[in-house]
């Protein structure tokens, strides 16, 4: 896969310390045997982060509760979940700051990140909403997104009332 970084902006920061990211996701992979491309971000930043990965032939979804576009590798803290190539996939993860908690649908757990290290949200203007794809391999595969929701809350419950 082969593509330009984009940037969504000015978005909208969170009032409530709460953010949730919903999207489909479809990956079409050429050759499935040998994946060959690192990772595909799709950063709400200074907020949170999602990021499609492979290693050795499997594909991941990982949600970081904390995102800087500036440094992506700063919140390593991290939720993971398999994904089927050639499937469109619902995936929804969210953050609350208050109460130190985050999820990657379908699975929550605790921040285990030194609270001073937070993001100061108060402090921040209008963010963007970048996709970039670090990694410089081409011809892969397709990758498509569509439905990308950004909501300022907190819900690991079903906000997206397209799903079932």
């Amino acid at each position: 896969m082969s593509y330009d970084d984009i940037a969504i902006a000015p978005i909208s920061k969170t009032l409530t310390n709460e953010y949730t990211i919903e999207l489909w996701v479809y990956l079409y992979l050429y050759v499935t045997t040998t994946i060959s491309f690192t990772s595909y971000d799709i950063v709400w930043d200074k907020h949170i982060r999602i990021s499609i990965t492979s290693t050795t032939n499997l594909l991941f979804v990982n949600c970081y509760p904390f995102s800087n576009t500036l440094d992506l590798t700063l919140f390593p803290e991290k939720l993971s979940v398999s994904i089927v190539n050639r499937q469109w996939t619902s995936i929804r993860c969210g953050a609350d700051l208050n109460i130190k908690k985050f999820f990657l649908d379908p699975t929550e757990t605790a921040i285990t990140t030194d609270p001073t290290t937070f993001p100061n949200l108060s402090s921040v203007g209008n963010v963007d909403l970048k996709f970039t794809h670090p990694s410089t391999v081409t011809n892969t595969g397709i990758l498509f997104l569509r439905e990308i929701k950004l909501w300022q809350l907190y819900n690991p419950k079903y906000a997206n009332t397209n799903r079932k």
